[in-house]
């Protein structure tokens, strides 16, 4: 839209508001999942548990491509690539690196979480199943769709395709 000459450090501004609170709501729903996924194939083990796992996990895929966005445009602010923003600057530069780290790490471990809430999740199916059990050697019934992981366990693959760091990377620290 039509922005004064301050449009860009403005807009920048503001998205680096919505990123830092991105990334904050992101770190609180991996304490959560982790927390939930902990009781994967205990006692308090419930399909109203799982069905709250994978929501978060969902909303977190959500959240996690709008805040790249966010993140890629703060980007292109500080680089001046933003029209009527001026030549970008040193301070939204250093700004806009940081955010992209502590998105990336935060992204990181997010994966780390739904690998192993996903495996999880499997092996309490697989142990169900077993205690179910198929006697005779036949294989028992299969699990009803609500419990099984798998149509949402595709869904995550393009999602990956999100983030692909290079490894070395991880270890900047800025």
């Amino acid at each position: 839209g039509g922005r004064g000459m301050d449009g860009g450090s403005s807009e920048f501004g503001s998205q680096a508001n919505v990123a830092r609170a991105n990334v904050q709501q992101l770190l609180t729903n991996i304490a959560t999942i982790t927390r939930l996924s902990s009781a994967l194939g205990g006692p308090k083990d419930t399909v109203d548990l799982r069905e709250r796992l994978h929501r978060l996990i969902e909303e977190s895929k959500l959240l996690s491509v709008d805040t790249k966005e966010v993140v890629k445009d703060l980007g292109n602010i500080a680089n001046g690539g933003y029209q009527g923003g001026g030549s970008g600057n040193q301070r939204q530069r250093i700004e806009a690196r940081k955010l992209s780290d502590e998105f990336t790490k935060t992204l990181q471990r997010f994966q780390e979480v739904v690998r192993s809430t996903l495996s999880k999740e499997r092996e309490s199916v697989a142990k169900a199943k077993r205690i179910s059990g198929g006697g005779g050697g036949a294989p028992g019934p299969p699990p009803p769709p609500r419990i099984c992981a798998s149509p949402w366990l595709h869904s995550l693959a393009p999602w990956r395709a999100l983030t692909a760091p290079p490894p070395e990377t991880s270890g900047a620290s800025w």
